[in-house]
């Protein structure tokens, strides 16, 4: 009785190769950035402190993405704050932040804003708010006028990035 013999896959091989050559050459690598490794340090070294000095005792840390120019999601993102600080007992016990960048920057405009008191409401309560400077600069290249921002809103030059590294720091994202 002779054995049937599967046909040699060529292909499969390649990937094989090719796949332990990426692992080997990945291993290998040092961070491409010496701040890839400062930021490593800087996080293992703040793992013993609070995200938020402020707040040393918040249950949570979040962050609220906002970048949709409509109104119901703006609407959203202030009730999930306030709900969040109702949720854990207080604004102590909860630590928000809400960063707006794209369509979302309208939220907290200075000008013709319906949402006004809530927001400095929320301030009050200790939620912070950040806008993103690329987004207002964007807006007067087009306008020809740059936007203000509500008293109290915290300009960041890429609200994007400010997202991406307080999520690096430990805080939980929220995309109302």
């Amino acid at each position: 009785m002779s054995k049937a013999r599967t046909p040699f896959n060529w292909l499969t091989l390649g990937l094989l190769v090719a796949a332990g050559f990426l692992l080997l050459w990945s291993s290998r690598q040092a961070p491409q950035h010496q701040s890839e490794a400062h930021a490593d340090q800087s996080l293992a070294e703040r793992a013993d402190t609070p995200l938020n000095e402020d707040k040393p005792f918040a249950a949570a840390h979040v962050i609220m993405q906002l970048n949709d120019p409509e109104p119901a999601h703006h609407t959203a993102a202030l009730s999930i704050a306030n709900n969040l600080i109702k949720h854990y007992g207080g604004s102590d016990q909860v630590d928000v932040e809400i960063i707006s960048f794209g369509g979302g920057v309208s939220l907290l405009f200075a000008e013709q804003n319906g949402n006004r008191a809530r927001i400095q409401s929320l301030m009050q309560n200790g939620i912070r708010f950040y806008i993103c400077g690329n987004t207002l600069d964007t807006i007067a290249h087009k306008t020809g006028q740059r936007p203000q921002a509500l008293p109290g809103v915290v300009e960041v030059p890429t609200g994007v990035a400010s997202l991406v590294e307080e999520m690096a720091r430990g805080y939980k994202p929220v995309h109302p």
